[in-house]
């Protein structure tokens, strides 16, 4: 397997970013760690294995490309964060398709506006969501939808026959359309290889360790939950824990109920979490280090959440969707008070 030839810099571990596609890396888990959980799903107690991910994902890949999805194509998806998400993220991988997850909470208005941008062969969604102008092959996923729409079971294939495409590490993965702070929102293409580099940066900022565990609590719609809650755990082979919506009055519960020891946290979460009322429970977890971008926030206020909550490390980061979460970050043994920290190769800043 070739590599890129520069090294994370700023680190103990030396590492380099794989040239691979995520369904290369999904294939490489399978085999390295079949039975181990992947991924679990808080509302529906849903788990997904490695073995289940990718074998999975050929059956969907075959089934989608039955229904004529192929490489270059985009695949939408208007899903909170449930299984059939990621198995259609690394079934896209498989095709050589551009996986487009969109954020739920979309008006019509502007729902309308990103699938033109995208122009998606196929869209999935949950029930409920107005399909009558789209021009596209939709997808229900959970209760059945319209008899015009196609249930997500319904694609599912013998995997066993299933032939991968021919996707190289230079090829787009996945669109994420920004925030459009400055217009209507524009769609960001992230490659194979820029999620990696993601990927090896999530590993060396926080130090993963084999026993380690990821609270997410972003959207898969948002790079943060892209490379902390899918393709950094997946890398480092450890568990990611997702639920469909952040919750404040949860959140401590659930880090107690998954032994989670990793976590992310933008400004406003850590706040948050940081007004709510003492609790004597509230050192009652094994959280040992968080991603933050907590622009805005005193260092006043980072230091009480980490005495409060006995965090010991708050790794900051500078991010954008058209460079990834990573592309500044402190670590758990190098941080620099008051910095973003150092970039951390694979790319050229000034």
């Amino acid at each position: 397997m070739s590599v890129d030839s520069r090294d994370v810099q700023g680190v103990k571990c030396s590492v380099s970013a794989p040239w691979i596609t995520v369904a290369d890396l999904v294939r490489q888990q399978e085999i390295a760690l079949g039975p181990k959980v992947a991924a679990t799903f808080h509302e529906s107690g849903a788990e997904l294995t490695y073995s289940q991910l990718a074998v999975q994902a050929r059956s969907l890949g075959a089934g989608l490309r039955e229904i004529g999805v192929k490489a270059g194509d985009r695949v939408g998806a208007v899903l909170s964060n449930c299984p059939e998400a990621l198995i259609t993220w690394a079934a896209c991988a498989e095709l050589g398709a551009i996986y487009c997850p969109l954020n739920t909470s979309l008006g019509s208005d502007d729902l309308r506006h990103v699938l033109r941008e995208i122009e998606p062969k196929v869209l999935l969604i949950e029930t409920g969501l107005d399909t009558a102008l789209l021009n596209c092959v939709v997808v229900t996923v959970g209760p059945a939808g319209e008899d015009r729409h196609l249930p997500f079971t319904s694609l599912m294939r013998n995997a066993e026959t299933f032939v991968p495409a021919e996707v190289a590490p230079s090829d787009p993965s996945v669109l994420i359309l920004t925030g459009g702070t400055t217009g209507l929102p524009k769609a960001v293409v992230r490659t194979h290889f820029s999620l990696m580099c993601g990927a090896v940066r999530y590993l060396a900022m926080l130090e993963v360790r084999a026993d380690d565990g990821q609270l997410v609590n972003g959207q898969l719609f948002h790079s943060a939950a892209q490379e902390s809650g899918f393709i950094g755990p997946l890398m480092a082979g450890i568990p990611a824990h997702w639920t469909a919506k952040f919750s404040t009055g949860a959140f401590w519960a659930r880090a107690r109920a998954t032994g989670a020891t990793l976590t992310d946290l933008g400004g406003a979460v850590l706040m948050f979490l940081l007004a709510q009322e003492c609790s004597s429970h509230d050192g009652d977890h094994l959280l040992r280090a968080a991603i933050c971008a907590t622009h805005g926030v005193t260092d006043e206020a980072r230091q009480q959440f980490k005495v409060r909550f006995g965090i010991a490390h708050l790794c900051e980061v500078f991010a954008m969707s058209e460079t990834g979460m990573f592309l500044f970050h402190n670590s758990v043994s190098h941080t620099r008070k008051g910095s973003v920290g150092h970039a951390r190769g694979w790319c050229e800043t000034r």
